[in-house]
């Protein structure tokens, strides 16, 4: 897999995974709100914060609380939830589930996965979705520039790499070239895509690189470099 599609999967992983924790908060949203229905507010008491070390060796906690519901006390039912502010006697609100009273909920550790889970999600699908959707419209732009676009045989400045990008401690190169209008006495000067392997083994200053333009726009353009590196360059690194 060449490095383009790398960064391409990369970014669907990180849309995928943003879109299932959108939909994870939302069944976890309308499961407590089933369970909100058909529950009741009691006023608990935390009765004891057990600490142990899950399998990681990551301290964790179980919290047991006592309450009273329908005039029967229940003693050190535990909670599915811990906050750095809860201590030993501290009082809390619960939800009891009216047909299995040891079935309880902290009030406000529904809404906080909620909003985690959301939060989580949005920004997941945001880091994933939006490049996607540049790269489509680049990618969209390009077939439409290679269509219908006019050829100019530009010539090769200089090819460095962009050190914006990284991946896995590399960069990619990005090719620097200009055409010379002699009838407009204008210089055009453009700038190839990120491309993964070293265009000097085709490409060298002072050679020809085709540039595709629209012929009234040459801001619309694409350098076709990828395309002649990839048909001359068999590159397994």
């Amino acid at each position: 897999m060449n490095k383009n599609r790398f960064i391409y999967v990369i970014f669907i992983i990180f849309g995928v995974i943003g879109i299932g924790l959108l939909i994870g908060a939302a069944l976890y949203g309308w499961h407590y709100a089933d369970f909100k229905a058909g529950a009741e507010e009691v006023t608990g008491e935390i009765a004891r914060i057990e600490e142990y070390y899950d399998s990681d060796h990551e301290t964790k906690h179980r919290v047991y609380v006592n309450y009273t519901y329908d005039g029967i006390d229940y003693e050190e039912v535990s909670i599915n939830s811990y906050s750095s502010s809860m201590y030993e006697g501290k009082e809390i609100t619960l939800l009891c589930d009216s047909e299995n009273p040891r079935h309880i909920m902290e009030r406000s550790a529904g809404i906080l996965v909620i909003i985690i889970l959301a939060g989580m999600g949005i920004v997941f699908t945001l880091i994933g979705g939006i490049p996607l959707i540049v790269i489509g419209r680049k990618n969209h732009r390009k077939k439409e520039i290679l269509s219908k676009g006019h050829v100019l045989h530009a010539m090769v400045d200089s090819i460095e790499y962009n050190t914006r990008v990284a991946v896995n401690g590399a960069h990619p190169f990005v090719i620097f070239c200009s055409y010379r209008d002699e009838y407009k006495d204008i210089t055009y000067r453009f700038k190839s895509e990120n491309v993964w392997t070293d265009p000097s083994l085709v490409f060298q200053p002072g050679s020809s690189i085709e540039v595709y333009v629209e012929p009234d726009d040459y801001s619309k353009y694409y350098v076709n470099a990828q395309q002649v590196l990839e048909e001359k360059v068999v590159d397994y690194t």
